[in-house]
């Protein structure tokens, strides 16, 4: 019987891809926006699982901290030949070493708010917050 990767569309929040791999007495799912990026993950983890590997989780779900994240964003941006300017650069950077320490986990509406106002004592103004936090003013 040939093993493949199953794979379902579905919504919650988003539309996104739920991929299932059965192989050789292993099974392993992840979810994903993008199905390309299901099926990448399903090869991989079909071929640990035929070396007898445990298959691996996704990058994203690896992601322990705020930073790590901006990592992966910054390794997305790389792989499709963007760089960040001088501006996003400062911020990304920023936000690297004051909120990238904390765990996704524990980063919620309260902890932003309070770097928010740490960066208004330090003088940063509307416009540099909302360049921060992805808003336009």
């Amino acid at each position: 019987m040939l093993d493949i990767a199953s794979f379902f569309q579905y919504y919650q929040i988003v539309r996104s891809w739920r991929v299932q791999i059965r192989r050789k007495g292993r099974y392993a799912s992840e979810t994903f926006l993008r199905r390309e990026d299901a099926r990448r993950w399903a090869l991989e983890a079909e071929v640990q699982a035929d070396r007898g590997e445990t298959p691996s989780s996704s990058r994203v779900a690896r992601v322990k901290t705020f930073g790590e994240l901006i990592d992966l964003h910054m390794e997305d941006m790389a792989a499709v030949g963007k760089t960040p300017l001088q501006s996003k650069a400062a911020t990304l950077d920023l936000l690297q070493r004051e909120p990238g320490k904390c765990r996704i986990s524990s980063l919620d509406r309260e902890r932003l708010i309070r770097f928010g106002r740490e960066r208004a004592d330090q003088g940063a103004g509307p416009i540099s917050w909302a360049s921060i936090s992805g808003r336009s003013s």
